[in-house]
């Protein structure tokens, strides 16, 4: 199985969103540093690099055929990617 990303980029944490990150750690206290807010649509071209990512299962316990079936899997689609693009323009032109 694969599916998107789970979780929200780094950016978009609380720990950022909310200024967290300026209460701990080497900036406690300093004055003298201009820390930046983060917004959570702060970074377009991050986000945009991420809707293209993939998040693979776990395999904690995999063992080689497993392993070895996935390889397979993306080596078929590596092998295939301008049919997959032909076939997929195709069902877009045609409203599918």
């Amino acid at each position: 199985e694969v599916s998107y990303p789970r979780y929200p980029l780094l950016h978009q944490q609380p720990l950022f969103t909310e200024g967290l990150y300026k209460r701990i750690g080497a900036f406690a206290g300093r004055k003298d540093l201009e820390l930046p807010s983060y917004l959570p649509n702060a970074l377009p071209n991050t986000e945009k690099a991420n809707s293209t990512f993939i998040r693979l299962p776990s395999f904690p316990f995999a063992d080689y055929p497993l392993l070895e079936e996935y390889v397979l899997a993306f080596q078929k689609v590596l092998r295939n990617v301008d049919r997959i693009k032909s076939r997929s323009a195709q069902h877009q032109n045609h409203g599918q």
